[in-house]
């Protein structure tokens, strides 16, 4: 086993594992950790090519889903920083946090990233469907990048007190704040949270709160570590979530007092 000293190191682990296992379900598709290794290494090398530089931020605007996972494994084997983006912010919030953290890049649905009024915001989007944003200065869709079994090569080594990601507030009682992460950070949350909570890769953990909050994004470093399944949880309705529970036969949901 690799020691855990970054964030991609907790991937590296549970291919050891047992790679074809599920990684993560969304929706109807499930998803082993040998393509979350492989599609994450596609995303790295695209977005070395886009000479994206060690603790550069790499902005992820967009849904939950399959390529929000990827995108952040991915901004971490490049050596970058992920910054998740709450997807229900508006256009001035998200050219704020662009500006504030100085993201580089964009990661995103394409009718998403065009909601954005600022053109040229950053140097280069991956976009999902659709046609090219105008948020950025070059674009590539994001599908084809995930599919071209690419390799990334020259990625700088990541060190455990290296940045990993910015985790920015609501903004609810004004404009976002960011708080930054190391690879430390990232992975003593996930040890201490797998430890306590006893989990194994027999676990289930159902996602149902949003990747750009703590709590979240910690349902999936938790799973990550420890190679268990990931669902991802699109409704928060009381009748979805039940069903969303018996369907993959959840053992761990995490929740805040609303949910």
């Amino acid at each position: 086993m690799h020691p855990e000293f970054t964030f991609h190191d907790l991937l590296a682990n549970s291919l050891q594992l047992e790679a074809g296992k599920p990684a993560v379900v969304d929706g109807e598709e499930s998803h082993s950790y040998a393509d979350l290794d492989r599609q994450s290494d596609a995303l790295a090398a695209a977005l070395l090519e886009s000479n994206v530089k060690r603790g550069q931020r790499v902005g992820v605007y967009m849904e939950k889903s399959w390529e929000a996972i990827v995108a952040m494994l991915a901004a971490s084997k490049a050596g970058a920083a992920f910054v998740n983006i709450n997807p229900l912010l508006k256009s001035a919030q998200v050219s704020y946090i662009a500006n504030d953290c100085d993201v580089q890049v964009l990661i995103g649905e394409s009718d998403r990233l065009a909601t954005i009024e600022d053109e040229r915001l950053v140097g280069t989007a991956f976009y999902k469907g659709g046609e090219a944003p105008a948020v950025a200065k070059n674009s590539r869709e994001l599908t084809g990048v995930l599919q071209s079994g690419e390799k990334p090569t020259g990625a700088p080594r990541v060190q455990e007190n290296d940045l990993c990601s910015i985790i920015y507030t609501s903004g609810s009682t004004g404009m976002p704040k960011g708080v930054a992460l190391s690879h430390r950070n990232l992975v003593a949350g996930a040890q201490i949270v797998s430890t306590y909570l006893h989990n194994t890769p027999d676990d289930r953990i159902l996602s149902a709160l949003p990747l750009n909050f703590d709590a979240g994004l910690n349902q999936f470093t938790t799973s990550l570590r420890v190679g268990a399944t990931l669902a991802l949880q699109h409704s928060r309705l009381p009748g979805d979530l039940l069903k969303s529970l018996r369907k993959h036969e959840i053992t761990g949901l995490a929740g805040v007092p609303p949910l």
